[in-house]
């Protein structure tokens, strides 16, 4: 009986332990798109941009790899490049 009740413990946790590891990284996917839409929504970036960015972060998240300034650090140098461009461009 002993066994038994460690085997099913065992089998509980490590469900619940994938369980909240899979909410926490939906969380993370919904917290960069929301960064990405802020973005979007201040600065005015045009949708091809937009959705490049998009894939890049579904992309990124199915790889299991908050601020704007992280947000554009994991992109990749050409689209952070393009994106950081359309941010400043008034001031060029």
């Amino acid at each position: 009986m002993i066994i038994g009740v460690i085997s099913v413990s065992i089998s509980t946790g490590a469900l619940a332990s994938i369980i909240s590891n899979l909410d926490s990284n939906e969380a993370k996917l919904k917290e960069k798109i929301s960064t990405l839409n802020s973005i979007q929504s201040e600065y005015g970036i045009d949708l091809p941009l937009y959705n490049k960015c998009v894939r890049t972060v579904h992309y990124d998240h199915s790889k299991k790899s908050k601020d704007h300034i992280e947000f554009l650090d994991e992109l990749p140098h050409k689209i952070k490049l393009e994106l950081a461009m359309k941010i400043h461009e008034q001031m060029y």
